[in-house]
């Protein structure tokens, strides 16, 4: 499999890799992909995915674009 993608975007895979300690940039596209499988299969169950700051208390819902 092979993409093209830009230097940006290169840049944040392996702010990434480094960030979450990984191994390799298809290491950071598996925990990419298996968060967005699991994500996925709760929205579609009917959950919400909310967000809160351990701090403030403040939550906010995730927004998913598409389907």
């Amino acid at each position: 499999l092979q993409v093209e993608i830009s230097k940006e975007a290169h840049k944040e895979i392996e702010d990434l890799k480094k960030k979450l300690n990984l191994g390799s940039i298809a290491d950071v596209i598996r925990s990419s992909l298996k968060l967005t499988k699991y994500l996925e299969l709760e929205k579609e169950a009917g959950s919400e995915v909310i967000i809160r700051n351990k701090i403030t208390k403040r939550e906010k819902e995730v927004v998913f674009i598409g389907k």
